[in-house]
């Protein structure tokens, strides 16, 4: 799939869409350095009165537009993790378009709510604190300039070929990974020169928190992928075939690929004399249309494995596929359903 850096021309709307994208992205970078930031949570009583006092107030008002966002059914996608797609299948996100449905998630918007203010007051305090040195500020440029010459021009690259792709796409949470080793050195290289040689516990107790997190929500991803082919093996006993089956975009892309040898994309450079229909799923209700059918034309499903029963479907003779999990909800279900008549 061929992506130019540049899609055409700039127009209002694309800017609008990469400013969005790239303040996402900054909340999303803040939320996996926490651990490092949440160092600064405690010299937040060593700033002014006044300053506290708009971080306070910053804090309610985001507070209140939290609440009227979720009042509107549109608070989802506006906490952490902000961007898509592997932080969100954390349970986190109740929707990531893997599969039909909504998923179990033990992170609920409350929780999703509190941590992105936690991260927004971090960042906050690191910003004013920094501010608050004055004149230090150009001299510490200075002294970190040897530090970090070696990765200025890599970071310098890799932010400028990232930026495009904010205007006509998602930047995904995955693209954080070539910059965050350097924003970690960053962030450590500022306390210790500012503050301390060492961490606070709070940093320690923030990053054990994140991995044990993470750890037990990878264990469960695992244990949904393992139960889909549970579903989709039970399916195919009854010698149904792989393209009669819609068991999420990377099952129907892996059985399109088997089968046409290409994703049907008009995007995709195919071999001369190829031809792969690109179309969207036809005779279903749009709330069972998974984003990714358009993708996969060979896939013609008459069995859905789903994460819940979906009403636009009908059921099917197929159990319930039960799986264990570490995080709760500690026992998941995923479902197989019939296509309507």
């Amino acid at each position: 799939v061929p992506e130019h850096i540049i899609q055409g021309p700039l127009k209002l709307l694309m800017i609008a869409h990469l400013l969005t994208e790239l303040i996402k992205t900054l909340l999303c970078l803040c939320l996996v350095l926490l651990p490092v930031l949440a160092a600064w949570l405690p010299q937040a009583r060593t700033l002014p009165l006044r300053t506290r006092q708009i971080i306070l107030a910053t804090l309610i008002a985001l507070a209140g537009w939290a609440i009227y966002m979720y009042s509107q059914g549109t608070l989802d996608f506006r906490v952490m993790p902000w961007l898509a797609h592997v932080i969100g299948t954390q349970s986190i996100f109740r929707s990531t378009g893997e599969m039909l449905g909504t998923r179990p998630v033990t992170l609920n918007l409350f929780a999703r709510t509190a941590i992105s203010l936690l991260v927004i007051v971090a960042s906050m305090v690191l910003v004013l604190k920094t501010l608050q040195s004055g004149k230090a500020i150009l001299l510490y440029r200075i002294r970190m300039s040897p530090h970090l010459l070696l990765l200025a021009p890599y970071t310098i690259a890799y932010l400028l070929l990232l930026t495009p792709r904010g205007t006509y796409s998602f930047i995904y949470d995955r693209y954080l990974l070539g910059i965050l080793p350097i924003a970690v050195m960053i962030l450590l290289k500022m306390y210790e020169e500012r503050i301390a040689l060492r961490l606070p516990v709070l940093s320690y107790v923030t990053l054990l928190t994140f991995a044990i997190y993470t750890i037990a929500a990878t264990h469960d991803w695992f244990a949904l992928n393992r139960a889909r082919i549970v579903a989709v093996q039970e399916i195919q006993a009854l010698g149904i075939p792989a393209s009669r089956i819609q068991a999420g975009f990377d099952y129907d892309g892996w059985t399109q690929i088997t089968s046409e040898r290409s994703i049907a994309w008009d995007r995709v450079h195919l071999p001369p004399g190829t031809n792969i229909e690109y179309r969207a799923e036809q005779g279903l209700p749009p709330a069972c249309i998974l984003n990714f059918a358009q993708y996969s034309p060979a896939v013609y499903p008459q069995y859905f494995v789903v994460f819940d029963e979906m009403p636009c479907l009908r059921p099917s003779h197929f159990p319930p596929v039960q799986y264990r999990t570490w995080l709760p909800p500690f026992w998941r279900r995923i479902y197989v359903q019939r296509r309507p008549e």
